[in-house]
């Protein structure tokens, strides 16, 4: 759990009942015995018997020594719908830069692969944008009435 902002929780040796937390640190957050009251101290009165340490905890975050790797697994139940999105959410996007000037222009859209690989991907909306996007025409005619040409950088 994330605890709260440091300015919503108490001050050191304060009443933290309704705070559950300490502005400091090294203080936290202890109820006296089962009463209703509890207040930041470093430790735990002997005679606070029981103590309940009230103070939210949190997990750090992991420390790697550079160039170490963390490795994870992640599981995915296709059983368990947690979200939807919207029909026309946008599933992969190119920017206009990459078809014109970076390479896209070598490939082949008509090769078996590249349309089995399409096929597999759907469905699925593709979104061309960018910057240069603004100067691009879009002719969607069959056969192509080719729009004028609008040079790209040098």
């Amino acid at each position: 759990p994330v605890p709260p902002a440091t300015g919503d929780c108490s001050a050191d040796l304060g009443n933290c009942w309704s705070s559950q937390c300490c502005q400091s640190s090294t203080y936290q957050c202890y109820q006296k015995g089962t009463s209703s009251y509890a207040q930041c101290k470093k430790t735990c009165p002997a005679e606070w018997t029981p103590c309940n340490n009230l103070s939210p905890t949190t997990t750090p975050e992991p420390t790697l020594a550079p160039g170490a790797v963390m490795y994870g697994s992640v599981s995915i139940n296709p059983d368990l719908i947690v979200a939807t999105v919207d029909a026309g959410f946008v599933s992969h996007t190119i920017d206009i830069w990459r078809i014109r000037w970076g390479g896209w222009n070598k490939m082949d859209f008509t090769d078996a692969n590249i349309k089995a690989m399409a096929k597999a991907y759907g469905p699925a909306f593709l979104r061309i944008g960018g910057t240069a996007g603004d100067n691009v025409t879009y002719d969607m005619s069959d056969p192509p009435l080719n729009p004028p040409f609008v040079p790209g950088p040098a």
